[in-house]
């Protein structure tokens, strides 16, 4: 890329014609960028299948780069939002993560569990099963 200067030394007077010129010529040269990049971007996107919405947004990354919008303090703002938002959403996942593991350890058979039970495991449990009952029947 080529860099298109003005004729004069140092920067124009502000509002003067030199400077619209001087302003517009970065404005061409920052669209025709942009342009360019998303045309080479339209063709690998078409060949890789990618989705829209994930393209519009690096596309509009891309053009608040070229057009230096992204060192302005309400974009910086909205855009620790949105990696706090991120986060936030990472950390809530790990942790549901690790909850359904904790659930699924509770779940878990051991290969004790699988055994019949002794006699007198099951006289015990025959003793609970008739307390209950007889507990029921009294209505407690």
């Amino acid at each position: 890329m080529y860099v298109q200067v003005l004729p004069l030394r140092g920067m124009p007077p502000r509002g003067s014609i030199q400077d619209r010129i001087a302003c517009e010529m970065l404005l061409r040269t920052r669209r025709r960028a942009v342009t360019e990049n998303v045309y080479l971007a339209r063709i690998l996107s078409a060949g890789l299948n990618l989705n829209e919405k994930l393209f519009q947004l690096w596309t509009t990354i891309l053009t608040m780069e070229v057009f230096q919008e992204s060192y302005q303090p309400e974009v910086v703002q909205e855009k620790e939002y949105a990696l706090k938002l991120i986060q936030e959403n990472v950390t809530q996942r790990g942790e549901g993560q690790v909850r359904v593991f904790k659930k699924l350890h509770k779940l878990t058979v051991l290969e004790d569990d699988l055994k019949p039970a002794t006699p007198a495991e099951y006289e015990a449990f025959q003793r609970r099963l008739r307390k209950m009952r007889l507990n029921a029947a009294q209505g407690k």
